[in-house]
């Protein structure tokens, strides 16, 4: 049964109305999807890069699962149908949580409007495949806790399917030996008693079922490599996110606000050993990379018991019972009738040439200047804006080759330090031009560098221009 009141609609209406709110869609989630749909077209893993005209590394691609899986859904809704999917990944994390707690832990409003906070800050990326694994990490953090409770053996069985499953199709078991790590410290942290046999049974499993994928091996060392090059190349959201910049504020001030929150509060209830807790320990790992951010707040989502005392059982609460089913399908009508409007966030109609088109994901994409290349027929390569180049794959596909996207560990590195002097317009910008016969250049408007030297260049016009973004089109 599921109490059905004011405090649990709370619960399920407000992060889902704020995620339907954000800006869409993601560079990342451009790519990924195209490649999908590469690998549903050829009936294999692809490896080896379609999309650039630099010469490039092959890459082992971890997400190659959820990338067939964003394939499909692209396939039959667009990138919107992926935009919902990821809400409603989103809504069964929040039903998961849920189960964790008692609905008269709601009441307290301290509580609810903390646990409201760490929902929304979970659901910071999205619209990235990089939020996919949470549900990983939940059902990584129930099996083990199933193992160390010596709980069902079918539950535990499931679990470890679902586990190995997604190991093999998104490459996170990564984020498994890192939980495991965590719990079992926390576990003698806190004077718990822990059977290992089955924990270490269960990892070497994992570890030899993660192997049976399409890269093998290399699958593990990529996510270091990766990591390190990013870093080497100040990719953002690999960098420390302790200075903060306008684009990243409110996500990075939630985060520190929550995190020394969650510090005191634990400290004060388990003193000086809640430093050796998973949640913690999470929160220093998530100052060390910003896109780590995002597992501290499913921590603390996971750990709440921690963090929280419980209710009395006899506490009451202001609402009506309903069936569990009931109540669920009742929570997602509401929802899909109470967020804003869907036409405000996911297209907008205009007509072109007396042909509807629908303007896609133009608050968070160049979406209008991309189109303008699409309008072109021109098929030449397009010279752009790093970030952009994940969006330019999965619009122009193989119509038009990009320069560089956000696989930055498939770059050499002379290519990505020719890419920043280029945008600054420094010497031999045009030499990379005319080598790779770019004939558009898509970047953002700056004051200075390339979008204000190819003003200037009667060689290139200007296609379109807004607010953000400059479009030039070779003469």
């Amino acid at each position: 049964m599921m109490k059905l009141n004011f405090s649990t609609l709370l619960f399920f209406l407000i992060p889902q109305i704020i995620l339907f709110s954000f800006p869409y869609v993601t560079g990342d989630l451009g790519f990924w999807t195209a490649l999908g749909r590469d690998m549903i077209d050829h009936g294999r893993i692809i490896t080896h890069d379609q999309y650039s005209v630099l010469e490039t590394y092959p890459m082992v691609y971890p997400s190659w699962g959820i990338s067939i899986l964003y394939g499909l859904l692209d396939k039959i809704g667009g990138l919107e149908l992926i935009f919902v999917f990821h809400r409603s990944v989103f809504l069964t994390f929040q039903y998961l949580i849920y189960k964790k707690i008692k609905p008269s832990d709601l009441d307290d409003k301290f509580f609810l409007s903390f646990i409201l906070l760490v929902m929304v800050g979970a659901g910071i990326y999205c619209d990235r495949p990089a939020m996919i694994p949470m549900i990983y990490l939940v059902f990584s953090h129930s099996l083990l806790t199933s193992l160390k409770e010596n709980t069902n053996l079918m539950k535990s069985a499931c679990l470890l399917a679902v586990v190995i499953l997604w190991a093999n199709t998104h490459g996170s078991v990564f984020f498994n030996y890192i939980l495991l790590f965590f719990l079992v410290v926390e576990d003698i942290a806190f004077g718990k008693k822990i059977n290992p046999k089955p924990i270490i049974i269960t990892l070497l499993i994992i570890f030899i079922a993660t192997l049976i994928n399409p890269f093998g091996f290399d699958i593990y060392p990529y996510a270091i490599e990766t990591a390190k090059v990013s870093k080497f190349r100040h990719i953002s959201e690999w960098n420390s996110p302790t200075l903060l910049t306008k684009d990243v504020f409110m996500e990075v001030s939630l985060f520190y606000c929550l995190g020394f929150l969650v510090l005191y509060k634990g400290v004060h209830k388990y003193g000086i050993k809640f430093f050796l807790s998973s949640s913690a320990l999470v929160f220093i790992f998530g100052i060390t990379t910003y896109r780590n951010i995002i597992w501290f707040f499913w921590i603390i989502l996971l750990n709440l018991k921690m963090l929280h005392k419980p209710s009395q059982d006899n506490q009451t609460t202001i609402g009506l019972i309903f069936p569990e089913k009931v109540a669920t399908v009742v929570m997602l009508v509401v929802i899909f009738i109470l967020f804003p409007p869907l036409d405000r966030y996911f297209y907008d109609f205009t007509r072109n040439n007396n042909l509807i088109t629908i303007e896609k994901y133009h608050e968070s994409t160049p979406f209008y200047a991309v189109e303008e290349i699409v309008k072109s027929k021109n098929t030449g390569p397009v010279f752009n804006e790093f970030e952009f180049g994940g969006y330019l794959i999965y619009r122009l596909a193989h119509r038009n080759k990009i320069h560089m996207d956000g696989r930055n560990i498939i770059y050499k590195q002379d290519d990505f330090d020719m890419y920043l002097k280029a945008l600054r317009g420094e010497e031999g910008y045009a030499d990379l031009l005319n080598h790779y016969q770019f004939q558009f250049v898509l970047i953002k408007k700056r004051s200075f560098g390339l979008s204000q030297i190819l003003r200037l260049d009667k060689s290139w016009r200007i296609s379109y221009e807004d607010h953000r973004d400059i479009l030039f089109e070779r003469i």
